[in-house]
């Protein structure tokens, strides 16, 4: 039986228990399951972030446990923003994996250029709003009566003001290639890295002054994600101040339509070893990522499974709800992670074992004993 009639069989498109995806446009990133209390409160601190409803700054944290979400909670965030409601939100997200480099030091710069710069669509993005500006400057000037021909520098001096501002605008809007667009936001160090994060979030959120067009942003929000800041840790004190104070600073600096969500696996009562005051008081909303329950621990394989059926059916098919619970009982600490690992065990070790599942033949605890596999199963959590 080859894997794909041995899934046929089971009613699923393919193992639904594979790992979570590295990527947010990974179609797996849609999926969440389980912790709905969670998903509603993430759902309403990003959507508050938008110029068209509250279009304030919004500093999220995600704590719990090793394996019980964060990361995923935070790719399924940028998933929501990019795909899932992606013309609702009208929005840019970019995720940072670690702001810890392989030789062991933190560095905003580093991630910046890897993860933001190299990995996301920013380029794209930079792209698309030098089309947007060169639109918008052309409406300014019939708007307020100035010369098809004026110098569009000037036009874009009168538009944002600042100095911080209209010195990238002009970049930007000069850029032809995206070669040229790199260049344009290419900085040197962490602190630098840091504004000129916060300057592009400015950019794109900014309201150009319009008599016709009430909301003329580039886009309604921006979103930076970052996730292991557990890796804090092992910092030293000038790099753990220095990781503090750029978050500080990403805060303060974009003020409205920017979502910052930071995700670290520790308790509550530990926080404070790794963020400072000034941090924890920024912070508007803390979502706790829990260990679940037995009942929690079997629904979340039931939705699982859900997730990947090719028709409705038996929600446990291939397995019966007893062996489900038999699993569950194996496992110390259940956490999605554990859980996803213990599944994707048991199901590829019957697939390669032989097993062939229909209605009739389902994976009773018999099944398990007959192939022998509980002891691999447990070995790999």
């Amino acid at each position: 039986m080859t894997p794909a009639d041995f899934y046929n069989a089971c009613n699923l498109t393919e193992n639904p228990f594979t790992e979570n995806p590295a990527v947010a446009s990974h179609e797996k990133a849609s999926v969440w399951v389980g912790y709905e209390k969670e998903q509603e409160r993430l759902t309403r601190v990003l959507t508050q972030a938008r110029s068209d409803q509250l279009g304030s700054t919004r500093f999220f944290l995600m704590y719990g446990g090793f394996g019980t979400g964060k990361s995923h909670a935070l790719l399924w965030a940028q998933n929501l923003i990019m795909h899932q409601r992606r013309d609702e939100f009208n929005a840019c997200a970019y995720f940072i994996r670690s702001l810890k480099t392989q030789g062991g030091k933190f560095s905003f710069h580093r991630a910046f250029q890897e993860f933001v710069i190299n990995q996301s669509d920013l380029l794209a993005d930079l792209e698309m709003f030098s089309h947007f500006l060169e639109d918008r400057i052309s409406l300014y000037k019939r708007e307020h009566g100035i010369p098809s021909h004026e110098d569009p520098k000037k036009v874009i001096t009168q538009i944002f003001g600042s100095p911080e501002l209209v010195n990238l605008a002009v970049k930007l809007y000069e850029a032809n290639t995206k070669s040229e667009l790199s260049a344009a936001i290419q900085v040197n160090d962490d602190f630098d890295s840091v504004l000129r994060f916060t300057s592009l979030v400015k950019l794109f959120t900014f309201n150009i002054p319009s008599p016709t067009v009430p909301d003329n942003r580039f886009k309604r929000a921006v979103y930076l994600f970052i996730d292991e800041l557990d890796d804090l840790m092992g910092a030293s004190s000038k790099e753990g101040r220095l990781v503090n104070d750029h978050l500080r600073h990403l805060y303060d600096s974009c003020q409205g339509c920017f979502g910052l969500g930071i995700a670290i696996s520790a308790e509550l009562s530990e926080l404070s070893a790794f963020f400072m005051d000034y941090v924890l008081t920024r912070i508007d909303r803390m979502i706790a990522m829990s260990l679940l329950d037995k009942k929690q621990a079997v629904d979340f394989i039931k939705g699982m499974l859900a997730t990947r059926r090719v028709a409705v059916s038996d929600p446990f098919y291939p397995f019966t709800e007893e062996t489900v619970e038999h699993l569950v009982d194996q496992i110390v600490q259940l956490t999605p992670r554990k859980l996803v690992k213990a599944m994707y065990e048991t199901i590829e070790q019957l697939r390669i074992g032989g097993y062939k599942p229909s209605p009739d033949n389902l994976v009773t605890l018999q099944v398990l004993d007959d192939f022998d596999i509980m002891e691999e199963v447990i070995e790999c959590l």
